[in-house]
């Protein structure tokens, strides 16, 4: 889950094999299989920009086929006035701000 209210993902390069964004219809999913049971399969594409709120629905990005195969992505967090960014977990600004 996100802790952000809208998240941006731009894929730049050529399709690849696997690295599929995989969606729960299940707000409560708490695990992969959990999600995979009942889910939504957006396949990355170059060029394509997805936003969705990702603090309602469980997701996570499915594992290349091939180890041979690169995911560049461009990942967005936007927060709002109702949502600002002092609500966001310290643990994930470490590679920011390390853990001061």
């Amino acid at each position: 889950m996100d802790s952000n209210p809208l998240t941006g993902l731009f894929s730049a390069p050529p399709t690849w094999k696997g690295g599929e964004l995989v969606f729960a219809h299940d707000k409560d999913a708490a695990d992969i299989d959990a999600v995979g049971q009942d889910c939504s399969v957006i396949r990355p594409h170059e060029g394509h920009l997805i936003f969705f709120d990702g603090r309602d629905y469980p997701h996570y990005a499915r594992p290349f086929r091939s180890e041979a195969e690169t995911r560049v992505v461009a990942v967005m967090n936007f927060y709002t006035e109702s949502c600002p960014e002092s609500t966001r977990p310290p643990e994930l600004n470490r590679h920011r701000f390390g853990d001061a």
